[in-house]
């Protein structure tokens, strides 16, 4: 079985730097999904896009409050910005209706940023 994300593939050399501004050194790989670090870098640019000053106040905590701090309790919201972050670093793949549904339900404004990043990123497993 072939795991990929509507196939894109990254193609990463020498240092990659994550969210956490740790460098790490890998060598010649290809990835068949993107790194969990992407979807964070992702979703942050998204965060600091529709709230800035929320994202200033969260600081370095941002991946420890829940969505609600950056949304409210608005659903609607939370599910727009975790649908439109998870196609962002999938593309140019689609993300299946039902994927789509699950995300729904089970990322709310309860869900630490933290969490919502693991779900996301596990969402782009696609089995070919």
């Amino acid at each position: 079985m072939k795991w990929n994300n509507g196939g894109r593939s990254i193609d990463l050399t020498n240092e990659v730097k994550d969210t956490e501004g740790t460098v790490h050194n890998y060598e010649k790989e290809k990835s068949i999904m993107p790194w969990e670090s992407e979807v964070a870098v992702a979703l942050r640019e998204r965060i600091r896009q529709d709230d800035e000053t929320q994202l200033t106040a969260a600081g370095d905590m941002w991946k420890e409050v829940p969505f609600s701090f950056f949304y409210g309790n608005n659903d609607k919201t939370i599910d727009a910005v975790v649908a439109d972050v998870v196609e962002s670093t999938i593309s140019p793949a689609h993300v299946p209706t039902e994927v789509s549904k699950n995300l729904e339900g089970l990322i709310g404004p309860a869900t630490l940023v933290k969490k919502g990043i693991k779900i996301m990123w596990l969402a782009t497993f696609r089995a070919e």
